[in-house]
């Protein structure tokens, strides 16, 4: 909104509505499922072929309203069951320093008789560790393990802890989205960056003087031996 030259910006509910989404889109993956564009598209056609239905009494608009709602909750049986009979394990975490690179590193096995897959991996690790995207994981066959290795760059040293992995399909049709959580703590150490220090002026003075000091040192020392080589030999002679 524009008025005298004045720029008005209204920021309006949509930041909170955005959040309020994802949550509860969050909450139906974790709990039972949550439908994928597709499947909120195909679930307002059945809606909608389901009241011309009810208006028309005509019967092929049920059918098709039938057919299309069996589809979905079959997309959601089985999006929940490629979650089923897998075994999700975190490998150790070596410490690194802030602005190194951090690998991370996930055992995925499948256990069950059947082909299982695609995925989506996400790890919740904390902000300071970095920004995590999931990564994509392919299909398993039967009885196949597969290690998942993923890279993170910190850039705030400390010490760093989380609990869970999670698994997230919407296999084999696309029109429902399952979530699943596995517990795999993990802590992470990381160490203060250590700069490389090519050039210090006042550790070269420093250096510097203390070797002045070491060669006067060496010097008056040797003036000592000298001095005292002189009268031993002075004695020497006057003892004969």
């Amino acid at each position: 909104m524009k008025l005298a030259g004045i720029t008005i910006a209204w920021a309006g509910p949509a930041p909170a509505l955005g959040r309020y989404k994802q949550a509860l889109t969050q909450a139906l993956e974790k709990r039972w499922v949550s439908p994928a564009y597709s499947g909120w598209l195909l679930l307002a056609l059945a809606m909608f072929f389901f009241a011309a239905a009810t208006n028309t009494l005509a019967g092929w608009l049920y059918v098709i309203s039938g057919v299309m709602l069996a589809l979905l909750a079959i997309a959601a049986n089985l999006s929940r069951r490629h979650l089923q009979g897998l075994v999700l394990e975190r490998r150790p975490i070596q410490p690194t320093m802030a602005g190194e690179t951090l690998v991370l590193a996930v055992r995925l096995h499948n256990s069950q008789a059947s082909m299982k897959g695609p995925w989506q991996l996400i790890d919740p690790v904390p902000t300071g560790l970095g920004t995590m995207l999931p990564v994509a994981v392919e299909t398993l066959a039967p009885a196949q393990t597969r290690l998942l290795s993923y890279y993170l760059t910190p850039q705030q040293r400390g010490l760093y802890s989380w609990s869970c992995l999670s698994l997230r399909t919407a296999a084999p049709l696309g029109l429902c989205w399952s979530q699943r959580q596995w517990t795999a703590p993990a802590t992470v150490l990381v160490y203060p960056q250590v700069l490389a220090l090519r050039q210090c002026p006042w550790l070269e003075r420093l250096g510097q003087s203390w070797g002045t000091a070491a060669a006067d040192r060496r010097c008056l020392d040797s003036r000592q031996d000298r001095k005292s080589t002189r009268l031993n030999s002075s004695h020497t002679v006057i003892s004969y």
